[in-house]
């Protein structure tokens, strides 16, 4: 099986997705537990921007919880990185060398003040940074303009040994 087509059919998916879950949340509606996204001031470099929180997703949901793996923690954060790739299509004019510029631009400092990420996520430290279930800042290798590995440091909680987890794996 040919893995580009069905890699294109993902991001078309999770773009689809990510559009409807913000123009649905535009409506509006009786019941606020239905609310998919929240806004909040933000301050960015242009002036205040209206921020776009993303509360209903898999990342909010599931990252870091119990019963879930690292492996799947990552894959969940790699998803992340690919929804923000597809609804922002100059992605890759984003200077993200690290782990706090990626968590920064993750949690709506980005052109369209969409935070993927909420201000108040468990999962991110006082430096900024996302961590894995075990406290560890996470590693991105931003291989090219559209593809970014993550790395955490796994068991051991030591960064680069054998036992560390990567998604996806280089081939």
């Amino acid at each position: 099986m040919k893995k580009g087509p069905f890699a294109l059919a993902m991001i078309v998916a999770l773009s689809f997705w990510g559009w409807f879950s913000i123009r649905k949340s535009s409506f509006p509606s009786n019941d606020d537990s239905s609310q998919s996204i929240q806004s909040a001031a933000s301050s960015s470099p242009q002036g205040p921007n209206p921020q776009r929180v993303i509360l209903k997703s898999a990342f909010v949901e599931s990252y870091g919880q119990s019963g879930k793996t690292i492996l799947q923690d990552l894959e969940t954060v790699s998803a992340l990185l690919t929804n923000a790739q597809s609804l922002l299509k100059d992605f890759d004019h984003y200077f993200l060398p690290d782990n706090q510029a990626i968590t920064t631009f993750l949690r709506g400092g980005n052109r369209e003040a969409i935070a993927w990420i909420p201000p108040d996520h468990p999962a991110v430290n006082q430096d900024g940074e996302l961590t894995d279930r075990n406290g560890i800042a996470l590693f991105f290798h931003r291989e090219s303009a559209f593809k970014i590995q993550c790395r955490s440091a796994g068991p051991d909680q030591i960064m680069w040994s054998s036992d560390d987890v990567v998604y996806p794996q280089s081939p």
